[in-house]
């Protein structure tokens, strides 16, 4: 039986029924059983309706559409503040992750390149709030970390590179690593996807021989950038662009490998073998430099242009930071502890991917107009996705609430409202580098906020 992109939205969104009773999702047996004003499916719906505005006003817009401006459902901050204390904040990290396996196992679902799913993995400081309880569960003993500067954590996301999903997000701690993150992610999507057919694209700070064989061990194919000083002298011997090299297997190379399993095999190998592809490149500057790539996939099913394309499209994890930091304002919390700041990022993270799936599917609808476009003016009409995370948020309600039929309406109407709320890409537009861009505040006033 086919399914399509109106079935997964209808089996998921019934399928939220499943979280009304808090069961796993309570830390405290009696939280939510107690006759209190709201019920557990009550917080649920209401943390994901959350619009970045104060708590009172979040209350009150609550109250107003989703209670129908019943007044003796009004509560106080505080009364919010501490039952959200006893909600898991691991519900919004399930939902996401059933979500994308409805997607991945649907005929909506293609593979990137031939028959490889391409993923990229990246890191970056997320701010969140300083204080005193958000030091201690991120590990900070930094007295310099007065409350007049920036607190940040590492935030680390494995994304989906034709669609541009979040697979498998996580927010760690202040002293957290990009690789052992990175561990964590490959464990949490080995359900959601065959590793076998996914390629991983890493950038240069991730290299490490005990991360390579993690991978071969996993059966996972990758593409790492490598740093210029790792292999810097076998890679200097190579006479062509794309060769299979031995590296020394020194003790200084095995030194850093933490896994006593992995670490036992490294002991037995010789050599460390792997593909070596050098790509001509521009830097930053101007100038003439190479990109060193280290790859176990073969010769015979990727050349060497193939692997410096499928690198290239690295950049889309950095066009996903910036949707999650300026469009769903992922680093404006409502709270200061530990589960309310992780219920506004995961929750946030589920949000955005509904908006990704569905830009595509709008992306979809406006192919046939595109596709004339591109070939006589090489542009193409894309929707909006800041108002698409608007419309999506502000029928979050309704939608929780609706039943099949009215939630085919629902987001029928959202595609509508998307095709029809496009703006024209130009492949052939100048860009410019970040120094040369006008800054004329943060909240301009053609650029508010749709959430």
């Amino acid at each position: 039986m086919n399914v399509d992109f109106m079935d997964i939205l209808k089996k998921h969104f019934s399928s939220l029924k499943n979280y009304e009773k808090p069961g796993i999702y309570s830390l405290s047996p009696r939280a939510f059983s107690m006759g209190g004003v709201w019920e557990f499916r009550d917080y649920l719906f209401f943390i994901l309706a959350n619009k970045g505005k104060s708590l009172t006003m979040e209350i009150e817009t609550f109250v107003e559409k989703y209670f129908n401006g019943d007044e003796s459902k009004l509560i106080t901050k505080k009364a919010v503040s501490k039952q959200r204390q006893k909600f898991s904040y691991e519900i919004f990290i399930d939902m996401n992750r059933y979500f994308i396996k409805d997607f991945v196992d649907s005929d909506e679902y293609e593979y990137f390149f031939k028959d490889w799913i391409v993923l990229v993995v990246d890191g970056f400081k997320s701010e969140i709030p300083n204080t005193p309880e958000s030091k201690e569960w991120a590990n900070i003993e930094d007295d310099s970390l007065t409350n007049k500067k920036a607190l940040r954590v590492l935030f680390s996301t494995i994304i989906d590179v034709k669609y541009g999903v979040v697979f498998d997000s996580i927010l760690g701690k202040y002293d957290s690593s990009e690789r052992e993150l990175l561990k964590q992610h490959i464990d949490n999507i080995e359900d959601l996807v065959d590793l076998k057919k996914v390629i991983l694209i890493m950038d240069a700070g991730y290299y490490s021989l005990e991360l390579k064989l993690i991978l071969e061990k996993r059966g996972i194919n990758y593409i790492f950038r490598l740093p210029p000083s790792t292999y810097r002298y076998e890679i200097s011997q190579m006479k062509n662009f794309d060769e299979y090299l031995k590296f020394n297997n020194t003790g200084e190379r095995r030194r850093k490998i933490k896994d006593k399993n992995i670490l036992k095999k490294a002991e037995k190998l010789l050599y460390i073998e792997g593909r070596v592809v050098k790509v001509p490149i521009i830097n930053e500057k101007d100038e003439k430099d190479e990109l060193i790539l280290l790859t176990n996939l073969p010769q015979n099913k990727l050349d060497i242009y193939e692997i410096a394309n499928l690198y290239r499209d690295r950049w889309k994890i950095e066009v996903n930071y910036d949707r999650l930091k300026n469009k769903m304002e992922i680093e404006n919390y409502s709270g200061k502890l530990e589960q309310t700041i992780k219920q506004d990022f995961y929750s946030r993270i589920y949000i955005f991917n509904l908006a990704i799936i569905l830009r595509n599917n709008i992306q979809k609808n406006l192919e046939r107009k595109n596709k004339k476009k591109r070939e006589k003016e090489n542009k193409e009409y894309r929707t909006n996705i800041n108002t698409l995370i608007g419309r999506i948020k502000n029928k979050l309600l309704d939608l929780f609430t609706s039943d099949n039929e009215e939630i085919k309406m629902i987001f029928e109407g959202i595609i509508k409202r998307g095709v029809k709320d496009t703006y024209l890409y130009d492949f052939n537009r100048p860009k410019k580098q970040w120094h040369e861009k006008i800054f004329i505040g943060k909240f301009r006033f053609n650029q508010r906020r749709n959430i």
